[in-house]
């Protein structure tokens, strides 16, 4: 790795925010609203290398922080918390970003084509939602489900690979008894297959070292039961 990648400099940032929190129907709904905008110079963000191996055949991958002229994010935060009778509750919430490289070029993509000023900055999907509600059907019982759901985003930006977007659905069955608490719950229902991470290299002889995208899963379907005492 070259000296030239082993320091960066400091990151100055502006940001301004308003916000607007409500409450309606005696209290019984709660909406917030918050607006923003970041301005970054100099902004430290996180790229990768790919360098031969000291030992023997193969690449290590380094992670390293380079400096991007001018970095600038949008974005908007909507939550709502509504109990609409003494059994049913619905939370929601909502994130839109907007968050671009101004003015930053990685000079092995600019190699291939590939331009990044303009493009939105990794993992910064330009929407994230969860939409979910409590039924409260028996005394200290509570049925709770929900979904949640994230846009595409791309996986680094020292290459042009991304993620698909997904909606992902949870669900939990709770009693509580004095301070004690017992839960059955699940989270990733339809075993849902999607992707948190991704890399892009050549490692395959059979492919002539091509490279290609290699990605990595997010939590499967997972079911479990948790008991607990507050005290």
């Amino acid at each position: 790795m070259s000296d030239d990648l082993r320091s960066f400099d400091t990151e100055s940032l502006w940001n301004l925010e308003a916000g607007l929190k409500s409450f309606w129907l005696d209290g019984d709904l709660i909406t917030s609203l918050t607006a923003f905008y970041t301005r970054r110079s100099n902004a430290q963000i996180k790229n990768s290398i790919s360098v031969p191996k000291t030992s023997g055949p193969g690449t290590d991958f380094v992670d390293y922080f380079v400096n991007a002229e001018k970095v600038r994010n949008i974005g908007l935060e909507a939550e709502l918390d509504w109990f609409i009778n003494e059994k049913y509750r619905v939370i929601a919430s909502l994130g839109l970003l907007d968050a671009k490289l101004e003015d930053y070029e990685n000079p092995e993509l600019l190699e291939e084509g590939i331009k990044l000023s303009g493009r939105r900055i990794a993992h910064a999907p330009a929407y994230q939602f969860n939409l979910g509600g409590e039924y409260y059907f028996a005394p200290g019982w509570t049925f709770k489900a929900n979904m949640e759901g994230k846009d595409e985003f791309y996986y680094s930006n020292s290459h042009n690979a991304k993620s698909h977007s997904y909606v992902l659905y949870n669900a939990s069955i709770e009693y509580k008894k004095d301070e004690w608490k017992v839960t059955l719950w699940g989270r990733n229902l339809f075993d849902k297959d999607y992707y948190t991470r991704g890399f892009y290299f050549g490692i395959d002889p059979s492919k002539s070292y091509a490279e290609e995208t290699y990605t990595q899963y997010g939590d499967p379907r997972v079911v479990g039961l948790t008991l607990s005492y507050d005290y």
